[in-house]
């Protein structure tokens, strides 16, 4: 049990360190939402493309091969618009550096009216084709799931181009995930950090404190240093800070 904690330790501190850096700039707000709305247009393009997979199954031979594929197109219609979700998070996080919390506010609210005007367009669309039936409903329906993709891409480029005008351009700090400390790399919204498991933020989060290790075969702490990044080095012990010093 205790040596599954300490291999979380990592993660959890990666965890920690970004959310700190995210909970406090609440001028950024309007933006981070506006990439949950994104991601609602992503799901009701996936989902109406289903529909439209499944229409056409009703004339297929074999019904329950072909409403199977339909899944399959499901998951790699959401596959492909996670990386449009992950650049939107990654440009909104970039574009909050002082001073330009009302800018990227406005810029966020902006993209959400545009997305919520595209979800709403692509869910009359879809209604509108199920109502009408007939032989052409898949076809309309292919027509409406395009409409959701290409309008979501098209509010999403649009706030990313308002975000540049705020100053975003701003070195941001790049914070590794997979230490959660930050690194030597620089970033912004035009330049992500270099590294894969990195992520850019506007500013580098404090260092985690230091600890003490304890043993639970002694029950007695080793005098060994640790924090939530660097776990102690037995998997009998575990980073606590009654040990610290």
């Amino acid at each position: 049990m205790h040596h599954q904690v300490l291999r979380k330790f990592p993660v959890v501190a990666a965890a920690v360190a970004v959310l700190a850096v995210l909970a406090a700039p609440a001028r950024a707000g309007q933006c981070r939402a506006s990439c949950r709305d994104a991601r609602r247009v992503c799901v009701t393009e996936a989902k109406t493309a289903l529909l439209a997979c499944k229409a056409g199954c009703l004339q297929s031979a074999s019904p329950a091969d072909c409403k199977a594929a339909c899944l399959d197109a499901l998951r790699a219609a959401r596959a492909n618009c996670r990386p449009l979700l992950d650049q939107c998070r990654a440009d909104c996080l970039a574009a909050v550096p002082p001073g330009e919390g009302s800018c990227a506010l406005g810029c966020g609210a902006t993209a959400r009216t545009c997305l919520g005007g595209v979800l709403n367009t692509g869910k009359d669309c879809a209604e509108g084709c199920l109502a009408a039936g007939g032989g052409g409903v898949v076809t309309c329906l292919e027509g409406c799931a395009a409409v959701l993709r290409s309008g979501g891409a098209g509010c999403l480029g649009e706030l990313r181009s308002c975000l540049s005008g705020c100053g975003a351009g701003v070195a941001g700090a790049c914070v590794d995930l997979s230490t959660g400390a930050c690194t030597a790399g620089a970033c912004s919204i035009d330049q992500a950090c270099p590294g894969a498991t990195e992520v850019c933020v506007p500013e580098c989060p404090p260092p985690p404190p230091v600890w003490g290790c304890f043993d639970f075969a002694t029950l007695r702490c080793s005098g060994d240093p640790c924090t939530l990044v660097q776990p102690c080095p037995v998997i009998s012990q575990v980073c606590l800070p009654m040990c610290a010093g």
